[in-house]
């Protein structure tokens, strides 16, 4: 086998999808070859990782927004002779719990990089319904993940989220709820940062003063009060009195409020 054809198997390798036969072959290649050998290891580690992921299915609609995607792609794409086959051997890797959310998102990063790449002065049709899908997909994934038991998982849903310049209602009131009920202070702060790329929508600021008012942590406090102000929300005025009446409230948030109240006025 030569290094290119192992190299690209090593995914299916480490999740155990390769025939009897193609498992040998690239055991002896990597016994052999030091190169193969190094990358074999370095991404056995990151697929030990995946043995602590929950084991649940994707949810339903995602599996079927996926594979509507991937049809459009392998349509859209017949002259790549690299991208359909990433995108089989990514699908093939759906049927493994642990390595769905993995390979949805391999998928988004490398059909975002070659959308990047085959962009010319006028947009085709087929590029422009590959876009909305690879948007649609990312909308999928960041509500999969913010669903997560994992805060991390969360985190990570959050993070993918503000890649959308479009998000739908849905990923919205998410990452409302999230300002409000997570569990997790960084994962409730991300989701602050999150909601501020959307902050031309009404339901985002009237959302986010609603969270202020509900708010414990410093922290929280502090990071609502700043977009809120950056925003220029009036709406928050209140609100910021309130916390400057507030005895028990802390002083750094007491002075932040204090300065927020000046600056919207």
């Amino acid at each position: 086998m030569k290094c290119e054809e192992v190299t690209g198997l090593i995914p299916e390798f480490l999740a155990g999808t390769l025939t009897r036969g193609e498992m040998l072959r690239i055991q002896a290649h990597t016994v052999s070859c030091a190169p193969c050998n190094q990358e074999l290891e370095s991404l056995s580690s990151t697929w030990k990782n995946l043995e602590h992921w929950p084991e649940e299915e994707p949810p339903e609609q995602l599996h079927k927004g996926f594979y509507q995607m991937l049809e459009g792609y392998q349509q859209g794409l017949k002259s790549s002779q690299v991208l359909p086959s990433l995108l089989d051997r990514l699908s093939r890797l759906l049927t493994h719990p642990r390595l769905a959310m993995p390979a949805l998102a391999a998928l988004i990063l490398v059909a975002g990089l070659f959308l990047g790449r085959s962009m010319d002065h006028q947009e085709a049709p087929e590029v422009a319904r590959l876009r909305t899908d690879l948007s649609q997909m990312t909308q999928l994934v960041s509500l999969s993940l913010m669903e997560n038991t994992s805060s991390s998982e969360r985190l990570t849903g959050v993070s993918w989220s503000a890649r959308l310049e479009h998000p739908d209602e849905r990923v919205i009131d998410t990452l409302l709820t999230i300002v409000g009920e997570d569990p997790s202070v960084n994962v409730r702060l991300s989701a602050v940062e999150a909601l501020y790329e959307s902050r031309h929508m009404p339901r985002v600021r009237a959302g986010l003063v609603r969270a202020l008012a509900r708010q414990e942590s410093p922290l929280l406090q502090i990071a609502l009060i700043d977009s809120l102000v950056a925003m220029d929300e009036k709406g928050v005025a209140a609100q910021l009195q309130e916390l400057m009446d507030n005895r028990g409230i802390n002083p750094v948030v007491k002075q932040r409020a204090q300065q927020g109240l000046m600056e919207i006025r």
